[in-house]
């Protein structure tokens, strides 16, 4: 891009930035164009604004799927008209709101789904006793809140008197959900001195309604605050309540509600009054840790204790004859855990979700677990260049450094020591600077009044992370006093920027704008970064974020400026509480569990026009455990979808979260009403592929022999083909590339897996594994007789003779060392163009009509799924592809033989013969009958 271009871009960026921080008017596209305009004449110099304003709308051109929405609809009787919002007041404002910072899908969307969830509570006009419970399940960082604000809105709306919000453990996310409620919902600020108008009051400010709490730090509902609250909630305003899940925060409010009315009854003050309670993070401190009993019969132990939070909020909730409990959470797992059947006689019945869970379907701008750890849906090189890892203890050095600093085993009393520059460890060095870098480019981007986050996480111990943030504030003093007296010169502190910037930031940022990605913004040239670097590291300063520390992030005294932050912490980072503008992220704290890793992930979210800077340092065994935890609960989620398509309630349906051999979902306290049970997968319909690979001389010589003999069978049989397709669409498939034989006997192929040595850390893609289920899968049903093999050829790599047959070498992008350094990992081997190399176009065809949207970004697949490859091979009885690669690093040593890499696409089978997989499973699960596949562990 040009310098002028690159200005005008930075200058639009301002326009709108004011804009949106004005409000009053969405951002359409025009108003976007008109930006462009202007700016384009600002700058002067020849500047295309129509490509500008193009570039600009493609990052608002957001894409957002429905909600899948777990209820059994006959059971209900349908109450919310989408009709009659005339007179509705509290929701017109706050999206108006929403319009003016938001794209305007995802607002709809939000519309759309809380109308949805409001739909499956109960009508608060409704006579007579009811309790709703349900569950919204979305993704960290996403956006829950504006929906469960949203929901707000529209449930005072329609006559809900009472809404409190149940927000986290901690003040300081209780008061950051008690600010956003009062944009979204109040309109007005609960500063003890001020009602100054906010957000939606800005708008319109006659909706009223009453707060019990504020935004001050002693603002929670406490015993003074209920002594003058004296509200008739039968009349006047809906009144609000932000509370956080504090034994004695809740106690104090149990016994306002309660006033007059005995432990078993409803006071009568709030007799037939419509309450919705919305609790935040719900599977945080709501769920009972210590297990519901019952009897023989397996009825309910009425007698029992649970946990003192979960008992007062089952105990508020039975106050009321009409009330709705919706939990919120990106980590479902505790809630799916909950006992169905439990209760007791003091508490209203337990919180599972009997009654419906929805599952939010993130906009397609959301940076999430799926695109942070490269398991996007897309080819290798794409979901590789996607990453923003860089691994922490990938060198043996880095390793030894970091286990010395910050042990993954350690006590409240060790002192983080390493033999090195400043004191801490190189890569955290690295992540300090890389965070410069980013405020830096960020302010020559236009975003000079946005916030910059960087998280360091690496212990829970308060003391140790005091001494975490004296050294990181230590090391940011020796790094402003270098680059005020160094030069440029070899070996001084500037080189050392210099190299981080041509060697992480500008090809990071190039690859990204290569693959489109509309949040990568322009790199200015190095000389201007280098002459503003010294002023953004003086603006730098570091926080400690804990119980302990007199910290805050006070994100909102800087809202006009913006501020730079360093936050150090641990368990006050690690739920819901937002790092506005986060861009990097260094994290080591080790858990064993899937939710408490997720939720401490706070780099997931939005990142608009800043997504190339973010960088998450972090260990190979914490990357490993969150792939493994992604592909977990994005299954999860596929459960619910097919919940949905076969109209089950939570209540009729059991449900399970795949198993891990050193991880589980959630604390043991959370699980004690479930069990693993051990579930019989398999390879049909699936594609499977070696992904890590040795590069041990031996094994790399008789996996060349075992290819070498295969390709000498192969030749012999016949000549190969190189296909070429045109589709019924009129798009072209060539495979010039590549060579393919068809129907080739089994047998040929388990000859040539006999001999060929997967990794054995591969715990699937194992070619034992393989051979086993093709002549079982033969045996039992007389599929897999015949196969097709294709070889496939790279443009740029070595070239090797094999069997007579030139090959060249398919550049693999080094993922991460395994084994030590022994081998490489990949993120994948065959692409899904590639696994279509022997499909016809109607069977291709069909394979791309069978999932034609990503649903990522919501645009139209170009090349089948994997699992679209595998459904289209059975329905149309195409032979199984056994593909061969020979994939190398860019750095590989040209003495050692090829790699050879092999992928397999499986058609599927309704046959098919299946292997065991470890699951955790709850009640409602266990209730049912467990299929004769699987077995108890």
């Amino acid at each position: 891009m040009s310098d002028s271009y690159d200005a005008a871009l930075a200058v639009s960026q301002i326009l709108i930035s004011n804009l949106i921080k004005a409000g009053g008017q969405p951002l359409t596209s025009e108003l976007i164009r008109a930006q462009a305009v202007a700016a384009a004449g600002l700058v002067g110099g020849g500047v295309d604004a129509e490509r500008l304003a193009r570039e600009l709308a493609a990052h608002f051109d957001v894409f957002v799927r429905d909600a899948t929405v777990l209820v059994d609809d006959a059971y209900r009787t349908p109450w919310l008209d989408r009709g009659g919002r005339d007179g509705w007041r509290f929701w017109p404002r706050c999206e108006k709101l929403m319009l003016s910072s938001l794209p305007k899908p995802v607002v709809e969307q939000i519309d759309d789904d809380t109308d949805r969830i409001l739909g499956l509570l109960e009508n608060p006009a409704k006579e007579g006793a009811w309790y709703i419970r349900g569950l919204v399940v979305g993704n960290v960082q996403s956006g829950k809140t504006s929906n469960y604000a949203a929901l707000a809105c529209k449930a005072a709306d329609v006559g809900y008197r009472l809404i409190i919000v149940l927000a986290g453990m901690h003040e300081s996310l209780r008061m950051q959900t008690q600010m956003r409620m009062e944009e979204l919902f109040l309109g007005f600020r609960t500063d003890p001195t001020s009602h100054a108008l906010t957000g939606v009051g800005l708008i319109d400010p006659s909706p009223r309604a009453v707060a019990a709490t504020s935004r001050s730090l002693r603002g929670d509902f406490n015993r003074a605050i209920s002594k003058q609250l004296v509200v008739p909630l039968d009349l006047g305003p809906p009144l609000l309540l932000v509370v956080k899940k504090n034994a004695k925060t809740l106690d104090n409010l149990r016994k306002w509600l309660q006033r007059d009315g005995g432990d078993n009854a409803p006071a009568a003050m709030i007799r037939g009054v419509p309450a919705l309670v919305i609790d935040d993070e719900s599977d945080n401190a709501s769920v009972d840790t210590i297990g519901q009993t019952f009897g023989p019969d397996n009825k309910p132990d009425l007698n029992f204790e649970p946990t003192a939070i979960n008992s007062l909020i089952r105990k508020i909730l039975r106050l009321f004859e009409k009330k709705a409990y919706v939990g919120y959470t990106a980590t479902p797992f505790a809630n799916i855990f909950i006992h169905h059947a439990a209760a007791t006689d003091k508490a209203e019945s337990d919180l599972f979700p009997r009654d419906f869970i929805v599952n939010l379907h993130p906009p397609s701008n959301y940076f999430g677990p799926i695109q942070a750890f490269g398991l996007e849906e897309t080819d290798e090189n794409a979901a590789s260049a996607t990453r923003l890892v860089r691994l922490i203890d990938e060198s043996p050095v880095d390793a030894v450094q970091l286990e010395r600093w910050m042990p993954r085993r350690h006590k409240q009393d060790h002192v983080p020591q390493v033999d090195c520059e400043d004191g801490i460890p190189t890569s955290l060095r690295r992540a300090l600077m890389s965070f410069a870098l980013a405020c830096g480019v960020r302010r020559l981007r236009g975003q000079v009044g946005e916030h910059n986050s960087m998280l360091v996480h690496v212990t829970r111990f308060t003391r140790v992370q005091n001494e975490v943030y004296e050294q990181i504030s230590e090391t940011l003093v020796r790094i402003r006093r270098r680059l005020r007296y160094e030069d440029d010169q070899a070996g001084s502190l500037w080189a050392e920027f210099a190299t981080i910037w041509t060697t992480d930031f500008v090809p990071t940022t190039a690859r990204m704008h290569e693959l489109g990605f509309a949040d990568a913004g322009p790199l200015p040239p190095w000389p201007e970064i280098e002459a503003i670097l010294t002023e953004v590291v003086s603006g730098i300063r570091v926080k400690q974020i804990n119980g302990q520390a007199q910290d805050v992030l006070d994100y909102e005294s800087h809202r006009s400026t913006g501020i730079d932050i360093i936050a150090v912490g641990g368990d006050k980072l690690s739920r819901g509480l937002t790092l506005e503008g986060l861009t990097v992220s260094y994290f080591t704290r080790q858990s064993d569990m899937y939710d408490t890793l997720l939720q401490m992930g706070r780099w997931f979210g939005y990142r608009p026009r800043y997504l190339d800077l973010c960088r998450l340092y972090t260990t190979k065994l914490l990357n490993e455990a969150f792939e493994h935890i992604t592909i977990a609960t994005d299954e999860l989620r596929r459960e619910f979808d097919y919940m949905q398509n076969v109209n089950f309630r939570p209540i009729d349906f059991g449900l399970r979260v795949r198993g891990h051999a050193l991880l589980a979902p959630t604390s043991a306290g959370k699980r004690r009403h479930t069990r693993d049970v051990v579930v019989s997968e398999t390879y049909a319909g699936k594609v499977s592929e070696a992904k890590s690979f040795s590069l041990a001389r031996e094994v790399l010589n008789d996996n060349l022999r075992s290819l070498e003999d295969l390709v000498s069978h192969l030749r012999a049989v016949g000549k190969p083909e190189s296909p070429s397709y045109t589709d019924a669409s009129g798009g072209g498939r060539s495979y010039e590339n590549a060579l393919l034989w068809r129907q080739i006997p089994a047998e040929r192929v388990c000859d040539f897996l006999a001999d060929y040595v997967t990794e054995p850390t591969a715990r699937l893609a194992n070619s034992q594994l393989w051979i086993k289920y093709i002549r079982d899968q033969h045996r039992c049903s007389g599929e897999l007789a015949h196969w097709n093999i294709a070889l496939f050829s790279g443009a740029d790599g070595d070239p090797y003779q094999i069997g007579g047959i030139d090959l060249r070498a398919r550049l693999r992008k080094r993922d991460e060392e395994v084994a030590e350094g022994a081998g490489y990992h990949i993120r994948r081997l065959l692409t899904n163009r590639d696994a279509g190399i022997d499909l016809e176009p109607r069977v291709w065809d069909a394979a791309r009509a069978y999932d034609p949207m990503n649903r990522l970004n919501g645009e139209r697949r170009r090349e089948p799924t994997s699992q679209a490859n595998c459904w289209a091979r059975q329905r149309f009885s195409v032979s199984p592809l056994l593909a061969i690669y020979l994939p190398q690093p860019d750095d590989y040593d040209r003495s050692l033989p090829p790699v050879v890499g092999v992928a397999i696409a499986f058609p599927g089978s309704d046959n098919a013969v299946t292997q065991p997989v470890r699951y955790t499973v709850n009640s409602v699960y266990l209730a049912g009958a467990v299929p004769e596949y699987e077995d108890e562990e």
